[in-house]
């Protein structure tokens, strides 16, 4: 028998509810968030360990329908929504259904059953866990756009993103212990359009008024963390005593955010912003004795390759703040990939520019104008700074500075110089660039001149931490089983003692649906399974450098290189599978293991 639609149970604080109204318009009604926390901040007693769940990229889906056809369509249907569901119908066969606790076969998100079920695992399985990590992408990637009526980024698009953070959020509260408190940060599917970040004033608004309410138990009502929230969709806050955790919006720093990369932009300064704010949270909570965890959503590298999914110099900046604040942070938690892998994370040198400035002439600019203002001085640094040059400097003089400032700069990536007149004679500005130098628009009569940056950032210096993403509790992209995620922290500095991932075999579990059972079960120690002392830099280091070697050869192959049955894809088999996935767990060997190992050590990030 085939199941026709998902029964999504009411909770204590939201309905989800799926209606067909007139043109089959969708209702998914969110009441308010309701955390039984009172106002006051929680400070949680310290035993000899402190437990954390870890929950990434559950990526909800209110229009999963059991029946669908997976091989086919997004594990919906037309009816339910005519975007990420159109053409689609229920399968023709059995083998085809999308069922009942998801489908890893195909290209789908995940239902409510499958998210519930994941509570219910985490309450049980450690009732003593204190914290909840939760580092985005909450909705599944369909609800960017408007499932029925106009379709495109519009309000009833917002509207469904909203919901869905508040139903994940207030299931999470309603199922787990009332005394936990939930951290989460936004991912890149959290927003509409999906992928787009504009600055707060600019058009972002909609989600962060509604955030500082969805977390403002979570986050103990501190007015700081809320005024963030709204301003950007990032805050620190302190959960307990000695501890202080951060969760950035990376979604301002990386390049799949059109926004972020367009100088003046509002995305683009709240990035800037961003750092300055990081810097000032790391030194404040270094200055009180705290340590510092940090959550954010896209790491800068996934699936075996060097990424640049950073904008140009970010990373650099990022790491070498964590080489700043390196006795400080003890934990970086991330998602986005949905597979199982961490990232060594190192100091970041700028090249010495021997090769000298690339110079192009005849254009209005380099990446945007910019203008001088005061206070645009050489040494105030060059986040939007156009210093202007002295009267008495020559064209090479300031030329010359200006290169020198950029070269001790990691975020620099080049700048425009501006002329006092039009025969080039005097030099009137250099605005520098932290983004892009790529956009030359030509102007024959312009005198002005963009100078990019030779070389670049290299990040293989020492190791100043692990950055640890989530495998994802969404099944189908690529082909995984569910996980979630124990982490086990030192109670005096917070310093990470194990990582327990837990998994759930789909194909066992959706053939006893009948029953509602999903088994989840311990798939792995961090420790126990790489055999390492600690969980230090220096530890995944060596891990690294032996599965690099014909010792570590099954290892390796347990790891990543067999692909079907690996950690790296939760475990996925995919000989139980009805139909081959749409996007499968392959092997990995020759280039593809060189290019892992170099990212599990973090020597092939750039800058």
């Amino acid at each position: 028998a085939f199941y026709h639609q998902t029964e999504l149970r009411n909770s204590a604080h939201v309905q989800l509810s799926l209606k067909c109204q007139g043109s089959m318009w969708w209702s998914l009604m969110a009441q308010a968030v309701l955390c039984a926390k009172g106002d006051g901040k929680q400070h949680l007693e310290n035993s000899s360990t402190v437990k954390v769940w870890h929950i990434t990229d559950v990526h909800v889906d209110p229009w999963y329908t059991v029946g669908a056809d997976a091989s086919k369509c997004y594990c919906e249907t037309t009816a339910k929504c005519q975007v990420t569901g159109e053409n689609c119908k229920e399968a023709s066969s059995p083998q085809y259904s999308a069922q009942f606790f998801g489908n890893s076969e195909g290209n789908c998100a995940t239902p409510v059953s499958l998210y519930k079920s994941a509570l219910q695992f985490m309450a049980s399985e450690a009732p003593d866990a204190q914290l909840v990590y939760f580092t985005g992408d909450f909705a599944e990637a369909g609800a960017s756009y408007a499932c029925h009526g106009p379709h495109g980024a519009t309000p009833v698009a917002q509207r469904q993103i909203l919901d869905i953070i508040a139903y994940d959020w207030s299931e999470l509260h309603t199922m787990l212990p009332a005394n936990v408190t939930a951290l989460g940060c936004l991912g890149n599917h959290d927003s509409s359009p999906g992928d787009v970040f504009y600055g707060a004033y600019d058009g972002q608004s909609w989600l962060y008024d509604n955030l500082t309410q969805t977390w403002a138990n979570d986050v103990g009502r501190d007015p700081l963390a809320l005024e963030s929230i709204k301003s950007g969709g990032y805050y620190a806050t302190s959960p307990m005593k000695g501890l202080t955790v951060v969760a950035l919006n990376v979604n301002y720093w990386v390049g799949m955010n059109p926004q972020a990369s367009i100088d003046g932009s509002g995305a683009h300064i709240e990035g800037l912003r961003q750092f300055d704010w990081l810097e000032a949270q790391l030194q404040a909570a270094e200055d009180r004795g705290d340590h510092v965890h940090i959550l954010g959503h896209e790491p800068p590298g996934e699936d075996g390759t060097a990424m640049t999914a950073w904008l140009p110099g970010y990373w650099a900046r990022y790491a070498n703040l964590l080489s700043k604040f390196n006795s400080t942070v003890q934990g970086q938690f991330y998602g986005h990939v949905h597979i199982d892998f961490w990232t060594v994370t190192r100091q970041c040198v700028t090249s010495d520019p021997k090769s000298g400035y690339k110079e192009t002439t005849g254009i209005k600019w380099c990446s945007g104008g910019g203008d001088y203002a005061p206070g645009d001085v050489f040494g105030a640094g060059v986040d939007g700074k156009c210093p202007k040059a002295p009267p008495s400097w020559t064209v090479n003089e300031t030329v010359a500075s200006c290169e020198a400032v950029c070269n001790n700069a990691s975020t620099c990536v080049g700048f425009t110089m501006y002329f006092r007149n039009s025969t080039s004679a005097t030099t009137m500005e250099c605005c520098f660039r932290t983004g892009s130098t790529a956009n030359k628009p030509p102007d024959v009569n312009s005198t002005a001149r963009c100078y990019e940056k030779p070389g670049g950032v290299t990040c293989t210096g020492a190791a100043n931490g692990v950055l640890l993403p989530g495998p994802s509790l969404t099944e189908g992209y690529p082909a995984t089983n569910p996980s979630v995620r124990l982490l086990e922290f030192d109670a005096n500095d917070f310093s990470l003692v194990d990582v327990h991932t837990y998994t759930a075999d789909l194909h066992a579990g959706n053939s006893k649906a009948g029953n509602g059972e999903l088994h989840w079960a311990l798939e792995y120690s961090m420790r126990d399974e790489f055999n390492m002392p600690d969980l230090s830099p220096k530890s995944f280091e060596a891990v690294a450098a032996r599965l690099a070697t014909d010792a570590g050869s099954l290892c390796w192959e347990r790891y990543k290189g067999q692909g079907d049955g690996s950690l790296w894809c939760s475990g996925y088999n995919s000989s139980t599978a009805a139909f081959p996935p749409h996007n499968p767990c392959v092997p990995c060997a020759d280039a593809c293991k060189s290019q892992s190992i170099a990212l599990l050590n973090g020597t092939n990030i750039g800058g």
